[in-house]
């Protein structure tokens, strides 16, 4: 019996020995693993796992947590590789959402990331000012929204000349999400490729002077130089008013302060205001007239506010400050606001000749209105008096305009900034179309967008618009002025 006892123990070390002499045949994961920060997570072997191979990227998500994959929805080409993983609730919407995007492109993309995400690009290429994490492999930097429902980790391989994104919607730490990001892994070639100039290595946008006819008159510009580049990301949103020697930029809603001489302008500070705002106008006193959708109509005035009323929607002031149009789209609720002992009252003032309003300005003569014409459907200008009798119609060659963002009377009729067609309209004092110049022609731009423009006493006027530099490190804001109409 005791030889049998022993035997059967030898037995037994025996095949223990064996067993732990096998190799495991299901390993941890098919992918290399990442130090994506979400959750913890035990990683599911490879038999649990569905791998997804693009061209630039593979990742791979488990079965038993109920992603969903279309892969009809995928893209995967030479330049661009997308893939949505998804996990639906009971009503069928995205309970968890991943989206893995690789797309080989100039750096603009990533670029625009950064500025609209709150990074500051000098900091982070210059100085190494933020922290990355690194994902699938790569050197992302990670950003949450504000409610805390979405993440990016974004980034770009110059060398591979590719754009990279990981967003994640949902509880964005959520261990679901981390195993999936685990097997991310982006397999990108080394192409060589080096980017063009960051803004402040970029070369600025210098302009010659330009002359051009127009009918009988000869237009002139002449390039305002700033004393540092004004670099922006908002192609559209711009507005400016000259008071004396200083001139007054509203830029993507925060208003800027610059030295005028007449000859170029140099920075001076930024205005603090409570509000963002749309449009400035400026009465004769220097009082800067601001006002904006859902802001307050507001005076400023030696840096102080010195008036702010409640009320008005996108607002065109008086030159006097005392009155003005209240409009958003629909012409027929254009109101009339007055300013009086302290407090704005309106009044109805519909514009019958219009289906859709874009824009107005109010002189000392006339109300400019730029909207769709209720007879033609053509873009077109209307100008009234300011009761709001129609004196004339302002229209293109063909009977349509582009889209004017900026008209005002001349010493021999009237001028109009068409930004969608990049020319300078000029029309006759009984409103018969003249003819136009085009930026290239009359300033040397390539594609500008007119953003504005002030009238100045001498006749000439101030524009300003947005152009992307030559070498495509930046956008700028840029000043020009226009004579000879």
């Amino acid at each position: 019996m005791k030889k049998m006892i022993a035997l059967l123990l030898a037995l037994g070390m025996l095949l223990s020995l064996c067993a732990c002499g096998e190799e495991d045949p299901t390993p941890a994961s098919t992918a290399a693993q990442t130090t994506a920060p979400a959750g913890t997570t035990e990683p599911a072997s490879s038999a649990d796992m569905t791998e997804i191979e693009t061209i630039k990227f593979t990742v791979s998500y488990p079965a038993g947590d109920g992603w969903v994959y279309e892969a009809d929805d995928a893209t995967d080409d030479d330049t661009t590789s997308i893939v949505d993983l998804a996990i639906l609730d009971e009503d069928g919407y995205n309970e968890l959402a991943i989206r893995i995007y690789a797309d080989q492109d100039d750096p603009s993309e990533y670029r625009e990331n950064l500025y609209s995400r709150g990074y500051d690009a000098y900091a982070l290429v210059e100085e190494n000012a933020y922290d990355f994490v690194t994902v699938g492999g790569q050197e992302l930097l990670q950003w949450d929204n504000s409610y805390g429902d979405t993440r990016y980790y974004f980034g770009r391989n110059e060398a591979a000349g590719v754009n990279l994104s990981v967003k994640v919607e949902g509880d964005v730490e959520d261990a679901r999400v981390k195993t999936v990001l685990d097997t991310l892994q982006f397999h990108l070639e080394d192409v060589g490729n080096v980017d063009g100039p960051w803004y402040w290595e970029g070369e600025p946008i210098q302009l010659e002077s330009h002359s051009v006819m127009v009918g009988t008159y000869t237009l002139t510009s002449e390039f305002i130089p700033m004393a540092e580049p004004f670099i922006t990301h908002e192609t559209f949103d711009h507005d400016i008013e000259i008071v004396g020697d200083k001139a007054y930029i509203l830029s993507d809603g925060t208003l800027k302060e610059y030295a005028y001489d007449g000859d170029g302008m140099t920075f001076v500070q930024d205005i603090a205001l409570d509000d963002e705002f749309d449009n400035i106008d400026a009465a004769a006193d220097g009082t800067l007239l601001l006002s904006g959708f859902m802001a307050p109509y507001t005076g400023y005035r030696d840096g102080s506010v010195v008036f702010s009323y409640d009320g008005p929607d996108y607002f065109a002031a008086s030159p006097d400050g005392t009155w003005g149009l209240s409009y958003f789209t629909d012409p027929a609720d254009v109101e009339k606001y007055t300013v009086s002992n302290g407090a704005m009252t309106s009044e109805p003032m519909p514009l019958a000749e219009l289906t859709s309003v874009s824009q107005i300005w109010i002189d000392d003569t006339y109300i400019y209105v730029a909207g769709t014409s209720a007879e033609t459907e053509a873009h077109t200008v209307f100008v009234y008096d300011h009761s709001g009798a129609l004196q004339k119609t302002l229209e293109g060659e063909d009977g349509s305009l582009g889209s004017i963002t900026f008209v005002t009377k001349t010493a021999n009729g009237y001028l109009g900034l068409d930004g969608n067609m990049r020319s300078v309209v000029l029309w006759n004092s009984d409103g018969t179309y003249l003819g136009e110049a085009d930026d290239g022609d009359l300033l040397g731009t390539y594609y500008p967008w007119f953003c504005a423009a002030d009238l100045q006493s001498d006749g000439s006027i101030v524009m300003i618009m947005t152009e992307d530099r030559d070498d495509e490190s930046a956008m700028e804001l840029v000043a020009v002025r226009l004579t000879g109409f």
